[in-house]
């Protein structure tokens, strides 16, 4: 098996222990896993995702991740970069969906930028949508834009082809 698509989008009774069960996946190139709507899934899925499943899969070349509306803080974001994208030195496509995420702020996106994606140096294809993520301000923007931080988006356009951030609806 190269490729897998696993759509639970609104299965609400979808949790941290099922994730568990994509711990036998080996060997595939590309995984499009959608847990939009999961409103069971939290950090702790998010940590056991990444430590059963994501850093054992090393030959990775395309990740579609959404977890919009999903029970994911800050805290989950950056396990996600720490224990999970930081293993997949090897992707090229990463899209990820962090849309509906209330207790998303400027602190997990920006985890996301600097802890994680950063490190993809092969990356060619990057997608992040925050769509209603109403707690994303200006400081995100300022944080990955700054030369202090080594100019985030700098280091990441030498490799990328395309790149696409949505914010709509971001309010406080």
């Amino acid at each position: 098996l190269e490729n897998l698509k696993l759509d639970f989008e609104s299965c609400r009774l979808i949790s941290d222990s099922g994730l568990k069960a994509l711990a036998s996946l080996r060997e595939i190139k590309s995984l499009d896993l959608s847990l939009k709507g999961c409103n069971r899934i939290t950090d702790q899925g998010i940590k056991n995702f990444c430590v059963e499943v994501l850093q054992r899969l090393k030959s990775l070349k395309s990740l579609n991740l959404n977890l919009g509306h999903t029970g994911i803080t800050d805290n989950g974001v950056k396990i996600l970069c720490t224990e999970g994208l930081k293993y997949l030195g090897g992707l090229e496509t990463l899209k990820i969906g962090l849309g509906t995420l209330y207790n998303l702020t400027d602190e997990g996106v920006k985890a996301l930028f600097c802890e994680g994606i950063r490190y993809l140096v092969g990356l060619i294809t990057l997608h992040v949508n925050f769509d209603y993520s109403a707690r994303i301000t200006n400081s995100f923007i300022q944080a990955i834009y700054s030369e202090e931080k080594e100019g985030v988006m700098k280091s990441l356009t030498a490799s990328l082809k395309d790149l696409q951030l949505g914010f709509y609806g971001c309010r406080n």
